[in-house]
């Protein structure tokens, strides 16, 4: 075989090569974007002999819109919602939720303080609720809600609807009665368990929300 055509054979056999490689590796992407997107992230909690406050619960099941929940436990009290968020997304989106996830929460004195935010790509969440107690930490004085950056009233609503997937869109403000938390949310699966029922209910009383979650 003269060396020509051996170089030809070689140039054949390495583009065969290059092909497969590319052809396995644009198998596994598309694999890798059928795949369903689930992502269940328990918040941080802190607590004292008096009350509790968490930084929000993260729940993303597509094609679900995803729930960021709120929860504190006020003196004398069992534990009960802040707020809700849910908000729609791309699956670019919802893929990287989990790693823009970021919480806090801290009790300092009569101050309890839980917040969140949530990168999705170029788009964010986030939520802050603090509670202000009285000297003997018997009693809420103050609370305050802030979603999207802006303080919120609570007497207008505590869900919010949001589709992150449109352009320019916004955090719409919802008032509708809020569920009892029946059981501790100390897993992943008893968050998964309570959104999912929270979801149901929300639907069930609001006309908004319904359209919001089956859209």
């Amino acid at each position: 075989m003269s060396m020509s055509r051996k170089l030809l054979l070689g140039f054949v056999v390495f583009g065969l090569v290059l092909a497969v490689g590319a052809g396995a590796a644009y198998w596994w992407f598309a694999q890798q974007q059928q795949q369903p997107i689930k992502i269940t992230i328990l918040g941080s909690k802190t607590s004292d002999q008096y009350c509790s406050i968490t930084s929000g619960h993260l729940v993303v099941n597509a094609p679900q819109p995803g729930m960021v929940i709120g929860t504190v436990t006020k003196p004398g009290n069992s534990e009960q919602i802040t707020y809700v968020i849910l908000f729609r997304y791309s699956l670019a989106q919802g893929a990287v939720a989990s790693q823009g996830y970021n919480c806090y929460c801290n009790m300092d004195g009569k101050t309890a303080v839980g917040k969140n935010s949530i990168e999705l790509g170029d788009k964010r969440l986030s939520a802050e609720f603090r509670m202000e107690l009285n000297e003997t930490k018997t009693a809420v004085v103050s609370e305050q809600l802030t979603i999207g950056g802006k303080p919120r009233d609570m007497n207008e609503g505590q869900v919010f609807l949001i589709d992150l997937a449109a352009e320019g869109s916004e955090y719409q403000q919802q008032k509708v009665e809020l569920d009892a938390i029946p059981f501790k949310l100390d897993s992943t699966n008893t968050v998964e368990q309570f959104a999912e029922t929270l979801r149901q209910n929300l639907a069930s009383k609001n006309p908004e929300i319904k359209a919001f979650l089956h859209k």
